[in-house]
């Protein structure tokens, strides 16, 4: 019961900062709000390729195609001297 009710004052209080016009500032990935400039590569890496893992089934063929199309177009151009 208690937590149907600090849940219900959690929405009311939320509610009314955007009645108020001030919504709560979203916090930084781990709440730590760290510079950019400390994030190493390997991170930046690992947060980049994540947004591949939903559409893998996409990008392999679409590598496929463009390494398929620029092997069609240097032949060719070969060919014609």
């Amino acid at each position: 019961m208690t937590s149907q009710l600090t849940a219900r004052s959690q929405k009311q209080s939320a509610s009314a900062y955007v009645i108020a016009g001030k919504a709560p500032q979203p916090q930084a990935r781990g709440g730590d709000g760290a510079d950019p400039s400390s994030v190493s590569n390997a991170h930046l890496l690992r947060w980049m390729f994540q947004f591949i893992r939903p559409v893998i089934w996409l990008v392999a063929p679409a590598c496929l195609w463009v390494a398929v199309s620029a092997a069609t177009e240097t032949l060719s151009i070969r060919q014609a001297g």
